[in-house]
């Protein structure tokens, strides 16, 4: 597989998202406004995204690296307190594979920290975390910003904005898609699996639409970063996976994926929807 500098795919993902962001106002009346994409540009190569899934919910997951520069994720299901969201167990999952070698009864869901994030606005966070001996805080930006979302003029809805959320094969618990659709032609995916030798993975791709679905032309992970307060982002190297389709309705849905690496191959899921963005409602007929 390829590598390359995450700062230059960064500067690169940033452009492309900016001009959403540039009209972002002061939330927080209306908490579905955090939904979304966020980093600490000082520590860009991870970040989390925050979907909002319902009045007082919130699904997080963290993509981040481990102690030793390989990729760890973490999500956790918190609750709204004001203008905070509370995760008192964040978990790490393990034991699943990737392709047809994974087995849903062999991953365990370990507790392994907490999480707090602070919004002082739709566009700015603080992000207070322990996880196992480690404690750190975390200034936070938004990445990206799902279409209809209400922060500042949001992009305008369209019979596609609802398909933003959580999405997963019910054959493959343990692992699944968080989507946000951008805009009428662009929609980010992120993918949490895990590797052949069953560590954990994260990918992540912008696709473009192609009449009834999205073409992902490059599908990408990263590598070299360590968690907490050793990480480098200049140690930061964008790894290609390879190529991916989408295609969805409002319950349902087909992930096709292309490997560039013979030991991941190609294949498909099937997938069904876990869980949609607040206020985003799915229109198509």
């Amino acid at each position: 597989m390829r590598a390359s500098s995450f700062a230059l795919h960064r500067t690169l993902l940033v452009s492309i998202l900016t001009l959403q962001l540039l009209l972002c106002a002061p939330l927080l009346a209306q908490p579905s406004g955090i939904s979304g994409s966020w980093y600490d540009p000082e520590r860009s190569g991870e970040g989390f995204v925050i979907q909002v899934i319902g009045a007082h919910e919130a699904l997080v997951v963290w993509f981040t690296y481990d102690l030793t520069g390989e990729q760890r994720w973490y999500i956790g299901q918190g609750s709204f307190d004001g203008t905070s969201i509370l995760i008192d167990q964040l978990l790490v999952t393990e034991g699943g594979r990737f392709g047809s070698a994974l087995d849903p009864s062999t991953i365990t869901r370990i507790p392994t920290g907490s999480l707090g994030l602070h919004f002082t606005s739709c566009t700015e966070a603080t992000a207070e975390y322990q996880v196992g001996d480690i404690t750190g805080q975390l200034n936070l930006t938004r990445l990206s910003i799902p279409a209809a979302i209400p922060c500042g003029e949001p992009v305008p809805a369209t019979e596609l904005s609802g398909l933003g959320g959580t999405w997963f094969d019910v054959d493959r618990s343990g692992e699944g898609l968080l989507l946000e659709v951008l805009d009428e032609q662009r929609l980010l995916a992120y993918w949490f699996s895990y590797t052949v030798d069953s560590q954990a993975l994260w990918l992540m791709g912008i696709g473009t639409r192609q009449d009834q679905f999205w073409q992902f032309d490059r599908v990408f992970g990263a590598r070299g970063g360590v968690f907490g307060p050793g990480f480098d982002p200049s140690a930061v190297e964008l790894v290609d996976f390879g190529q991916a389709q989408l295609a969805l309705d409002c319950s349902t849905g087909i992930w096709r994926y292309s490997a560039d690496a013979a030991e991941y191959g190609s294949g498909v899921h099937v997938l069904t929807r876990l869980a949609a963005i607040d206020q985003l409602d799915c229109r198509i007929t």
